[in-house]
């Protein structure tokens, strides 16, 4: 064996090694039996809909003030956004010098939730494909032991999430890139990740 063949192999095997400690950690994560049942209560909900395309919109407004970007939603929200800004630039992250219409053409803005509509309509999304976003299937007072509880309600759009037909994060982020792995490793199952350029 050469040395370049020798190179190889040990590639190869760090590759395996890593991929090796991903797959351990898909399997030893488990959420805690409440948020469990109730995110496969949700999932199931949507099941019986249908197949469901689950949404993560990025609608948070630290979202829209950290990158710099404007949602689009209506006149008052964009302003609320720029304020926000205005008074706290250091949440800018990277790139301060451009202006959102660079940013939005350089493709770093999360899609709006119109954006999102023409995207899975040029996909050809049959009309009347369920859709799940954030905490929309609640009945009242069924999220009300996670009220005010942020990360137990992202366990809960996970579960869903993972659980749906198709997948489609409208921006980068932690909770969009664990779905996408998850599902890639529970069987190449369907996810879009939309060229925001």
């Amino acid at each position: 064996m050469d040395t370049i063949e020798i190179f190889k192999a040990a590639k190869i095997i760090e590759i395996l090694k890593q991929l090796a400690v991903h797959l351990l950690a898909f399997n030893a994560s488990r959420f805690s039996s409440p948020i469990m049942e109730i995110g496969n209560k949700f999932a199931e909900r949507m099941r019986r809909k249908g197949p469901f395309i689950a949404l993560h919109l990025r609608l948070e407004k630290d979202v829209w003030v950290r990158t710099g970007c404007l949602p689009g939603l209506s006149h008052e929200y964009d302003e609320i956004i720029s304020n926000e800004r205005k008074l706290r630039p250091e949440l800018l992250t990277g790139r301060s010098n451009m202006s959102f219409h660079d940013r939005k053409l350089a493709g770093l803005c999360p899609l709006n939730a119109v954006e999102v509509t023409r995207l899975l309509k040029a996909l050809g999304a049959p009309r009347n494909a369920s859709i799940y976003w954030a905490e929309n299937l609640s009945l009242p007072g069924e999220l009300e032991p996670f009220a005010k509880k942020a990360s137990l309600l992202a366990a809960i759009d996970y579960i869903v999430s993972e659980n749906s037909d198709v997948f489609v994060p409208s921006h980068g982020g932690n909770i969009g890139r664990a779905i996408k792995g998850h599902r890639a490793y529970a069987g190449h199952k369907k996810y879009i990740t939309p060229n925001k350029r």
